[in-house]
């Protein structure tokens, strides 16, 4: 007789989730590059920015596994890591597929967040806003965003830096004439 066929293993299934923060200026779209969770943030892009320009920020999440992750959540800080360096008054959701993402008042600050959702092997999902930097703020600031699963007792986060030049001074050409004048010498 022959040899019974073996069993074969199952395959177990796991998500694997990858964060990106991208940041970009309205109306500076080029600019816009991603900032990778798994990098160091000293070796990101960074979006250069003039004081008053609005920028867009825009979270997403993949998942590259071939399991279904559940319980998902997405939160940033708007006004806790970037406040002093913007005009939380103009931060608006401009685009967004997560169920319930909102602007939420957490102690105090400005929040972006999302319900709990479920993301599925090769899905993402995403949330986009805009926000004003201050017309009298030059320096740089980072903006973080993270994400949590059922069970994660840590969220992982991403981090984006954006600098703001000061205004470079419109320079004032002198306006400037001479004349001469010559008189003759009587006698």
């Amino acid at each position: 007789t022959p040899p019974p066929t073996p069993t074969p293993t199952p395959t177990p299934t796991a998500p694997n989730l990858n964060i990106k923060k991208y940041v970009g200026g309205v109306t500076t779209q080029s600019n816009l590059g991603y900032l990778d969770a798994d990098k160091d943030i000293a070796s990101q892009p960074k979006l250069k920015v003039k004081p008053g320009e609005t920028i867009t920020y825009k979270i997403e999440l993949k998942n590259t596994g071939n399991g279904a992750a559940t319980g998902v959540t997405i939160a940033d800080q708007v006004e806790t890591t970037i406040g002093a360096a913007v005009d939380i008054n103009t931060l608006t959701i401009t685009a967004q597929n997560v169920p319930g993402a909102r602007i939420e008042t957490v102690n105090g600050k400005k929040w972006i967040k999302s319900n709990a959702f479920t993301i599925n092997p090769g899905e993402s999902k995403y949330i986009e806003f805009r926000v004003r930097v201050k017309a009298n703020f030059t320096g740089s600031f980072d903006n973080i965003a993270c994400y949590a699963t059922t069970g994660m007792t840590i969220p992982v986060c991403n981090d984006a830096q954006v600098i703001v030049d000061p205004p470079t001074p419109t320079p004032i050409a002198p306006n400037l004439s001479i004349k001469k004048y010559v008189g003759g010498v009587t006698t």
